[in-house]
């Protein structure tokens, strides 16, 4: 584990700016909720949520707060669109802030970023375990990996979470294209991660399109979680 400077990691990639949605929390109505049974079909049913503008916890004056109440192990997805990309390489980049009256009742905090291109779907999925590890998604066997990389979000902190991810157009993984988590940089400690899974296939109906989710996850207690997000990003680095 090293630390590098953002613009030496942009270097290394090699590829230049395509598409950029910046400040995602600065639309609130922009964000959509996804309880069960929509999301997470293997979950527990029985949670509500909010998403809303505050100025007292932010950044750069304006954050988004992402609320939910639930029974054990119920969760919440929160979710924006941004429109289509044809971009293979692309970068997460957003701040989340945790509460410590919360944390206690928090099983997990997911940050995602997805691109739909038919007749493929790439799920870049990640999630912090509380008291574990990082884990990446695997799409393809709906099944979360364990990065064996510690999660360490402090409470009442700011954290900076960056995802650089990419994909391809062959057909190498399991005879699919493939979807790979380059590098997880937390508090501008970036850790190469190298996880490689296939696409999955895209449901019917579902058109192209892009975005960033962030899912809340309580554990066996339940009870209310809520998380502050800021400056959240989706870079669309090039092809």
């Amino acid at each position: 584990m090293k630390k590098l400077s953002l613009v030496l990691v942009f270097a290394l990639l090699g590829c230049a700016v395509a598409q950029i949605n910046t400040n995602l929390d600065d639309s609130p109505s922009s964000w959509i909720i996804c309880l069960l049974p929509s999301c997470d079909p293997g979950g527990q049913p029985g949670a509500t949520a909010s998403v809303r503008t505050v100025t007292g916890t932010t950044r750069d004056g304006q954050a988004l707060l992402l609320s939910m109440k639930g029974v054990a192990f119920s969760n919440a997805l929160f979710y924006q669109n941004v429109g289509p990309t044809t971009a293979n390489y692309l970068a997460l980049d957003l701040w989340a802030y945790v509460s410590s009256s919360t944390i206690g009742n928090t099983q997990a905090l997911e940050y995602d970023a997805w691109a739909y291109n038919s007749p493929y779907r790439f799920m870049w999925g990640s999630q912090c375990v509380i008291g574990s590890d990082w884990y990446g998604w695997n799409d393809s066997t709906n099944q979360w990996v364990d990065l064996h990389l510690p999660c360490n979000l402090a409470v009442n902190k700011w954290h900076h979470i960056q995802w650089w991810i990419h994909r391809d157009n062959t057909t190498n993984c399991s005879g699919m294209p493939c979807t790979y988590q380059d590098m997880l940089g937390v508090d501008n400690v970036y850790t190469k991660v190298n996880l490689i899974t296939p696409a999955s296939p895209l449901p019917a109906g579902w058109g192209n399109n892009s975005g960033v989710n962030v899912q809340l996850d309580l554990n066996s207690l339940g009870g209310t979680t809520y998380e502050w997000v800021d400056e959240v990003n989706l870079i669309a680095l090039g092809r």
